[in-house]
Formats: C-alpha cells, structure tokens, sequence
C-alpha cells in the first residue's frame, strides 16, 4: 500500500488525510523511563540515569541459579568452589590433604573409626591410618569389597564392623578382629541395643550379641517385597509420632520398618526406579535426606501430613556440564549434611529386572555422569562446594566426619586415596580467624546471567565495582565478564593485572581501556561475571571479596513523538471542508490501531511512522463555523 508523500511546506499526512498546519512539526524522543522516586535513605539505584546490580556479596543461598530472578535470587550464584557461607565474604575453599596410598592398590569402599583411629576399606584390605607418619597400616582381609561401616555397642561392648554382602567383619576397642559368616549383611545400623543388618535379598536380621560364625548370632525379621539388589541403605529416622523407627533406602523409595508385625511398609517418599536411588540416605536435623542420582528428597513426616520437599543440587538452574553425577554416599556435619557427588560413570542401560512379587522394570538408561567428581554441602539453605576433583573420571565413593586425633575433619575417598579436610564446627568470620587454611588451587566463581527480560530493550554495562581484602600482592582476584550467553570472556583486569590490593576498585567497560580504548560502555542483553582467585605460597591466606557491583544504564528502543497544531481556517490541503476535516481527525482519534504518519517526501518510507495518539487539544470558533486550531500530539509505540 502506497503510504503519504508531503512535498509542500506546512502540510502533514495523518491517517490517509492531508492536513495543513499552522507551525513546524516538534519532534521528540518519548522512549523514556518515568523518573525515580526515592523514599527514604539514597542507595545505589537512586542514581537518575543508572542501575547497580550487586553481583556479589551475600551468596549463602547457593550454587545453582543460571538466569538470575532478581526478586529471589540475589543471594545465589551459578557456581562456585568458594566458601560462600560468610556474608560479604567469598574466600577461597579449604586445604585438602591427601593422605599415603593404602596397602592395596584398590578403590576405597568405606572409612570407618574406633578409639580414635580412622579406617578404610581398599578392596578387600583394611586399613588403619597414623596420623602422626601418614602411614596406612593393613590390619584385615575381608571376603569382598566393603558395603558398610558402623560403629556402636552391642551388649555393652564398642564394635566398629564392616559389611561386605558375604558376610562381617568387626573388631573391638583395642581388641582383634573376628568374622561372622552365617549371613551376607550388606547395610548394617544400631538401634534399640541391636544390631541390624539387611542382605541384598531384603532380608533384614538383628542380634544382641556379635560371636564369631555362631549359627543361632542373628534372628531374622521383616522381608522387604521388591527385588534382588534393591535395597541400598539402612537408617533410622523420626516416626510421624516422633519416635525413632528403622528404614530402609532402595532404589524405588523410602521403606519404614513396623517391628511389631515384622514387616517392611511403603513410605509416602516413593520415586521411579533409580539405579543410585536411597544410596546413603541420612536423618539430619530432624529430617531424612533420600537421593536418587543429583536428586535429594527431604523427608519429613508428622502426625497430621508427611512433607517430601526437593531440595538436591539439580534444582533451579542445576550443576554446570562435568560437574553432575550420582550422590553415592552421605554424611552429617554440624553445619552441613555432606554428599559425596562421583562423576566417573559412563552412561548404562538396564533393560528389565527381575522382581519378587511386584512385576518386572524396564527400560531405565542412566545419562553418561563422567566429569568432575566433587564433596558439596546442604545448610538447609544453600548447596555449597566443599571439595571438586582436578581430574576428571575419579571415583569417589564415601564420606566420613570425625573427630578422630582431635582434628574435626571430613574424610573422603576419591580414586583410590583417601583425604581429609577441616571442617569448621560452627560458622566462623574468616576476617576473624588466623589459622584458616586454603587450598592451592586458583578458584573461580560464576554469576548468574542477568537478563534484560524483554526482547526490545538492551542495557549498557558503565562500570564495575570489586572491593577486596589482599592479605599479600600474591593474592589475588582476576574479575572477566561474559555477554548475550556467550561462552568467551573479557577480562577486565588485563591492563592493571589481577586485584591484588586492599579496596574498592572501578573498572571502566568494555574492557577498563586496554590498549587506549575508549570507556564507552558495554551494550548487552543479558551480562554475567566470572572471577578467579588465586594466593601465594602462604596456605593462611585467601583474597577475600567483600562485594562486586555493575553500574548500568537501561535503553530502550527510540521512539519518536511528533507535536504540530492542525489549520481547519480553509478545510483540508485537498479540498475537504473544515467540518468534513474535523470528522476525519474525529474519526482518527477515536481509533484503537497504529496509523500512518509523515511530513516528509522519502520514497524509501524512512520517515513515515505508525503513532497513536497522545494527547489533543483544540480552538475552535462558536456557531455554525467549524473551524478552528487543533493541537495534536502522536507518537510511535515501537
């Protein structure tokens, strides 16, 4: 459709109609914010022409937020391996130790403890550890690779025992060990002065009293109804009554022991088949902690309603690509309950399995799991990275907390070594501590992606904002940025090296003016940071960043508004009357769609422009004269 042409001076085109006009036609930009308004105490953001976005500071809601929802995620990261549990605080994660190889070259099954002294499991060989030399001591040789580790009294006496699915181990305080072969526990737990212990068939048994091979030693109890090989933990846990009761973790949910009528009873936590479902499953605080591959269950049951909340890793925006895997173990902490994440499976199939009594499975396929193995920690609030592997497709298989040698540490076993690591018994200000240590590898830490939201508005980046604490020069933050969900990063310390000094420090987009550049913004749709912290050869110190901020400034597609006042004195520039012209601009008034409007001759229709209209007025002469001025005001929408 041919759109309006104007070639005579003081004529406009509007809606299909040629109108003369009394002046110039104003143009101007109505793209326009509506103003701030500040109540109270200025901020940041009460800046009239700019934003600020906190990127970093409070982050003990946690890893797991990709697309950052400013009205609930402002205390959440993408991904860290920092310690992001101190308020303005993010340092460094602590120093890891790798203790001696054990006396078998073989995956660790379980750690263990007893008077003090640590255990593990390499293969069919355990081990005690000296923590004074370092050393792995052999001490046992047991029929199969470990299943389970438990320590507590049976008949007065202090057992540490371990499971293999063939049969147990134990040893006492300063006692020797000894083997019971009369039935092949696989999981084992102490509750109410027993022993108990389930076989991989389901079969659960108790005793009294642990004597070597004694025939008459366990006394059976309830059968779980599923199939061979899917029971995967033995716990205890709070009853909807409040009382301590027995469960059992498999790969299809959560099992509740009823002792009086021996017998196994569906809990309401019930998930698909899952070939890591229930493995380690933990009580904390109240709760039970069920896993199925990333997945945690918490589980809760009460008198009135049984509550199962998802509170695993996968949430929100999940774990990065190399760091998922399957939870194959969990541990309690003061602060934290502790999973232990492997990253070393390939994908596998399984096709059907057989059952006893409740049909057959098919068709369950597990996604490929190879990537970085890692220990994270739950504070009910937030996961947080405790530990992450250097190499990919290490096993890691257990986890232990202890407060063996009067160290307060975890234990861990990863690719066929076991380490240990501090743990802190409550939360502690790193700024108020001395003897921290930190581990010597660089950290990185990654923003959520900050998104415009809308699909014609872009922001530009001014400046960034990185306020350190440096111990030394040696330590050190690098501050990059990444935008519109590119993979490649700027690095906007590259001209001034890494913070490596006390303070608050602005950084000038696009990249602080390398090389002479000009500091003329960054335009991006969706922004997000990455810093990288490293220190010197001092293991109590860290680079401590209190808080990173981005000043931006908001844009919006230009739109062009137009003022001019309508001459009806002589009727339209193309013979209509005054009235029949004053009909017609009625007419456009009152429409509801986008009209045509110039008051230039452009053959290319550059400066012709769909408006509405935004606000009208007019003179007009009394009686039966229809004449009159009338000022119109349009503008485009878009």
């Amino acid at each position: 459709m041919a759109r309006g042409r104007i070639e005579n001076r003081n004529t406009v085109f509007l809606d299909g109609t040629y109108y003369r006009i009394k002046n110039p036609v104003q143009k101007f930009i109505t793209s326009q914010f509506p103003a701030k308004i500040t109540i109270g105490d200025q901020t940041p953001d009460s800046h009239p022409l700019s934003s600020n976005w906190r990127f970093s500071g409070d982050a003990r809601g946690g890893i797991g937020v990709e697309i950052l929802d400013p009205t609930t995620d402002a205390d959440r990261v993408f991904y860290t391996t920092g310690q992001i549990r101190f308020k303005n605080h993010l340092v460094m994660p602590r120093l890891p130790t790798q203790t001696a190889a054990g006396s078998a070259a073989s995956d660790v099954g379980v750690i263990g403890e007893i008077n003090n002294v640590v255990y593990a499991s390499y293969g069919t060989a355990v081990d005690s550890y000296d923590n004074s030399t370092d050393v792995w001591s052999n001490e046992r040789s047991i029929a199969a690779n470990a299943t389970d580790v438990a320590t507590g009294l049976v008949g007065g006496t202090n057992f540490m025992i371990i499971a293999n699915g063939t049969d147990i181990d134990y040893v006492t305080e300063g006692g020797s060990w000894a083997e019971n072969t009369t039935q092949p526990i696989k999981y084992l737990f102490f509750w109410r002065d027993r022993l108990w212990g389930i076989t991989q068939a389901g079969r659960l048994y108790w005793t009294n009293g642990l004597v070597a091979d004694a025939g008459a030693m366990w006394t059976a109890d309830a059968q779980l109804q599923l199939p061979d090989d899917h029971v995967t933990s033995l716990l205890t846990g709070p009853s909807p009554s409040n009382e301590e009761v027995l469960y059992a973790g498999t790969k299809v949910g959560l099992f509740v022991h009823d002792v009086q009528n021996t017998r196994f009873l569906r809990t309401s936590l019930e998930v698909p088949f899952h070939p890591d479902g229930g493995k380690g499953t933990q009580t904390w605080r109240g709760a039970i902690y069920f896993a199925a591959g990333n997945a945690v269950y918490k589980y809760v049951p009460t008198a009135t309603q049984t509550i199962v909340t998802i509170v695993g890793p996968d949430r929100d925006g999940g774990l990065p690509d190399g760091k998922r895997g399957a939870i194959r173990h969990m541990e309690t902490s003061h602060t934290d309950l502790i999973i232990a994440l492997d990253a070393s499976s390939a994908a596998s199939a399984l096709s059907m399995i057989a059952t006893r009594g409740v049909g057959t499975h098919h068709g369950f396929t597990t996604p490929s799991l190879t990537g970085f193995s890692s220990v994270l920690g739950w504070d009910e609030r937030g996961w947080e990275v405790k530990w992450l592997g250097s190499e990919t497709a290490r096993p890691i298989s257990w986890t232990h907390v202890s407060n063996a040698y009067n160290e307060y540490n975890l234990w861990f076993a990863e690719n066929q070594r076991v380490t240990k690591m501090s743990l802190p018994k409550d939360i502690v200000n790193p700024s108020q501590v001395t003897d921290m240590t930190f581990d010597s590898r660089t950290t990185q830490w990654e923003s959520p992606w900050l998104d415009t939201e809308s699909s014609n508005e872009t922001w530009t980046a001014i400046a960034a904002y990185l306020k350190t604490t440096n111990p030394t020069t040696s330590e050190t933050v690098k501050l990059e940025y990444a935008v519109d969900y590119e993979t490649s990063y700027t690095d906007l310390t590259e001209r001034t090296g890494p913070q490596d000094t006390a303070g608050d420090v602005k950084y000038l987009f696009p990249d602080n003016e390398l090389n002479g550049a000009e500091p003329s913004g960054k335009t991006f749709k969706a922004i997000k940071f990455r810093m990288t912290l490293a220190r010197g050869s001092t293991n109590t110190n860290s680079p401590d960043v209190i808080k990173g901020a981005l000043s931006f400034k908001k844009n919006l597609d230009v739109a062009f508004g137009f003022s001019f006042i309508i001459d009806m004195t002589e009727g339209t520039a193309y013979g209509e009357s005054a009235g029949e012209a004053l009909a017609l601009l009625q007419a456009t008034i009152a429409k509801q769609t986008l009209y045509d409007f110039t008051f230039r001759d452009d053959d290319g229709e550059d400066r012709n422009y769909w408006v509405t209209l935004t606000n009208y007025a007019s003179l007009e002469e009394t009686g039966h004269e229809q004449v009159g001025q009338h000022q119109v005001q349009v503008s485009e929408v878009l």
